[in-house]
């Protein structure tokens, strides 16, 4: 059994493919990552229940055996590498990056950009706009009360 920080911790990173966290927590992250994607190369449905088991989400379990396991090829161990990236500003704690070793494009997709379109402006709107005449804006005057001093 591990613990819900450590499991959460793995389902980013396979969610992710890279999570930013301590030095020692990145450390005890890489056993269990190498652990899950040997079973992950298998692709057997024993090994889907065993990944499931631990990491508690079926989406995860699918994108950890169907995507991530075939981009890391017949490697036998070594999937993850913890980079150094200093120290947390905080406390002071020694931060670290786990990733996978052939970056994997998982993740949330994102919608492609579209340029933007010119608003359409119809002439009825232009017509009952009260301050738009004749193509010329023209400013509210705001009237302030002013006392004179002698």
């Amino acid at each position: 059994m591990i613990s819900y920080s450590l499991r959460n911790l793995v389902r980013a990173l396979v969610y992710y493919g890279r999570v930013e966290t301590t030095q020692p927590r990145a450390k005890s992250m890489r056993g269990l990552v190498d652990r899950l994607v040997h079973h992950a190369q298998k692709k057997s449905l024993s090994s889907r229940r065993k990944i499931a088991a631990v990491l508690g989400d079926k989406k995860i379990t699918n994108r950890l055996v169907d995507e991530i396991a075939p981009a890391l090829g017949n490697r036998q161990s070594g999937f993850t590498r913890v980079l150094k990236i200093g120290r947390r500003r905080g406390d002071g704690a020694a931060m670290a990056r786990i990733e996978f070793v052939q970056m994997v494009e998982v993740g949330p997709k994102k919608p492609a950009i579209q340029p933007p379109t010119q608003p359409v402006v119809s002439e009825k709107s232009v017509e009952k706009s009260p301050l738009i005449k004749e193509g010329k804006t023209t400013k509210r005057k705001i009237k302030t009360k002013t006392k004179k001093v002698n």
